[in-house]
C-alpha cells in the first residue's frame, strides 16, 4: 500500500485550477495525476478536472503491458475531452498535466522516464540515485 499525501494553493486566479488525483487500483498499481489549468484561459479548473479524470479513467480500466502506450492512449483521450468541453462551453481552456504510475517496483512519469523503486530510492533507467 501507498500512502500519498498532497495539498494545492491557489494562484494568481480567483479560484484553485489544480486538479489533484490519487488512487490506488486493484492490482495494487498506485496512479497519481496533477492537472493545472493554464492561465489566461477561462474554466481551467474545468479542464483539469477533464484532463485527470480522462486520464484516470483510461489507466484503471485498461491492463496493458506496454504503459508507454497506455498512457500515451490516455492524454489522446484526455486532449479530446478537453476538445469536446471547449466546444460545449465555447470557449478556449487547457491544462498542464504529470501522472505517475506505480506498479510493482516501477514508476513511469509522463510514460516517457522509468524509474525503479529499491530500498527506498529511486533509480532512474540510468541508475542514477534520485
Amino acid at each position: 500500500m501507498i500512502d500519498i499525501n498532497y495539498c494545492s494553493q491557489k494562484g494568481l486566479c480567483d479560484t484553485n485550477q489544480d486538479f489533484i488525483l490519487c488512487k490506488q487500483l486493484q492490482d495494487g498499481s498506485c496512479i497519481a495525476i496533477l492537472a493545472d489549468g493554464m492561465g489566461g484561459l477561462q474554466y481551467g479548473e474545468i479542464a483539469a478536472a477533464t484532463v485527470a479524470q480522462s486520464i484516470y479513467k483510461i489507466l484503471a480500466e485498461h491492463n496493458s503491458v506496454d504503459i508507454r502506450e497506455l498512457l500515451a492512449k490516455a492524454f489522446e483521450q484526455a486532449d479530446i475531452a478537453v476538445a469536446d468541453k471547449c466546444k460545449a462551453l465555447c470557449c478556449k481552456m487547457g491544462a498542464a498535466v504529470t501522472v505517475l504510475y506505480i506498479k510493482d517496483d516501477t514508476a513511469n512519469y509522463n510514460g516517457s522516464l522509468k524509474f525503479e523503486i529499491t530500498a527506498k530510492r529511486l533509480y532512474a533507467a540510468s541508475q542514477r540515485v534520485l
